[in-house]
């Protein structure tokens, strides 16, 4: 593990939302524009870069490692839906249980994600933490909506069903076609979904960052639910896997990545996705929050975790 690595990562990532922290502070933007500004990524620039990350997948892998590495995809995401459950009880976090399962679920496998793994295995690994994008992405515009609109009236829900048949999962099927078919892509497209995709990590930092603005900054830091929260999700959750998994690893590679993630901070869709589909904005704060705390305790609890590995 490169440790500078990942703290260049964090510093970037919080450069990101301090400019959304700032441009609030100074009145440049309003909550009616990251309003719009959500919507848009949701829609469009976070489908985008799903099919981004397929375009160029790299060299060839074995048949045997993809299916394997498939097994530690759908292994993840089952004992984070697992778990989930059981966790937000014993927080008894109250009318927040569905905000907490969605920090729980959806770390920031591709910003964070990416650089950690290709510091440590090289490029050879991008085209298995691919699969674990388009699965997230799959679960984010179903199961993520539905957690969203989780005590919201009926009457103010949207259309779980048409929720569902979103711009997201669009573009995660796609990507899987593109990724089995290996089309020829123009090189127009290629662009055009490199220049869309990458756009959402700086925008979306910048509207945690503005969301962050509205709040005072006690009570991002002293919320003692919050820390055993982010302290389970980053470390005790990889921890234990570790321990009671390796013995069962048949590619030490597949394995340590399939750990990394689980030590993922919470990704930034999540307040996305709250947004969008959570009915009123305040709500959304505690997903903020815990994006800031967990990134910012990631830069220790990542390092700590490959001891283990």
């Amino acid at each position: 593990m490169d440790f500078l690595v990942v703290f260049q990562q964090m510093l970037a990532l919080f450069a990101m939302i301090f400019i959304g922290y700032y441009v609030y502070r100074v009145h440049w933007v309003t909550q009616d524009t990251a309003d719009r500004l959500s919507k848009i990524l949701v829609n469009i620039f976070n489908p985008a870069l799903l099919i981004n990350g397929v375009l160029n997948p790299g060299e060839e892998i074995d048949g045997t490692l993809l299916l394997e590495n498939l097994v530690y995809v759908f292994l993840y995401f089952a004992l984070l839906i697992v778990i989930s459950i059981p966790l937000v009880k014993l927080l008894r976090v109250g009318a927040d249980e569905n905000r907490y399962q969605l920090m729980f679920l959806f770390s920031n496998v591709g910003f964070m994600g990416i650089p950690v793994m290709r510091s440590i295995f090289g490029n050879s690994c991008i085209i298995f933490i691919t699969f674990y994008i388009l699965m997230y992405n799959i679960l984010i515009y179903t199961l993520g909506i539905l957690l969203a609109q989780k005590g919201i009236p009926k009457e103010q829900r949207k259309s779980a069903w048409k929720s569902m048949l979103n711009p997201g999962v669009f573009a995660a099927i796609l990507a899987i076609v593109i990724f089995l078919l290996k089309p020829e892509i123009p090189e127009g497209a290629v662009t055009f979904f490199d220049y869309v995709g990458n756009a959402v990590i700086p925008l979306s930092m910048m509207i945690i960052g503005i969301s962050i603005a509205q709040m005072p900054l006690k009570a991002i830091f002293c919320n003692g639910k919050l820390y055993i929260f982010s302290v389970i999700k980053l470390l005790v959750v990889p921890i234990v896997c570790v321990i009671l998994l390796n013995r069962f690893a048949q590619t030490q590679m597949l394995f340590s990545i399939f750990i990394l993630m689980l030590a993922m901070p919470t990704g930034s869709i999540v307040v996305m996705i709250a947004r969008e589909y959570g009915g009123k904005i305040d709500r959304e704060d505690i997903c903020s929050k815990g994006i800031l705390l967990t990134t910012l305790m990631s830069m220790l609890t990542i390092p700590i975790v490959t001891l283990f590995l």
